[in-house]
């Protein structure tokens, strides 16, 4: 049984399968992923963001949250040197 993120998660892929234009969707599905702690699947995500979109203002938003995650990213692998 799916839990409401999975569901989620498969209700926005198959919408996207037939709206493949829909930056709302994709931007949702990236914050499932990022929850989820697929961040490499979340970057790849916001990415379709910025290709779909014609918004300015949503592709910047989508490179801060690109470069956000990438920052919490870099900052775990440093705490990971530091404790070694």
């Amino acid at each position: 049984m799916l839990n409401k993120t999975d569901e989620a998660k498969s209700v926005l892929e198959g919408y996207l399968k037939d709206h493949p234009e829909s930056t709302a969707a994709y931007g949702m599905l990236a914050h499932i992923f990022e929850a989820q702690g697929d961040n490499q699947k979340a970057i790849e995500t916001y990415n379709k963001v910025k290709e779909t979109t014609t918004d300015d203002n949503v592709k910047k938003q989508a490179q801060e949250e690109i470069d956000r995650i990438q920052g919490d990213k870099k900052s775990d692998e440093g705490s990971q040197q530091g404790s070694k």
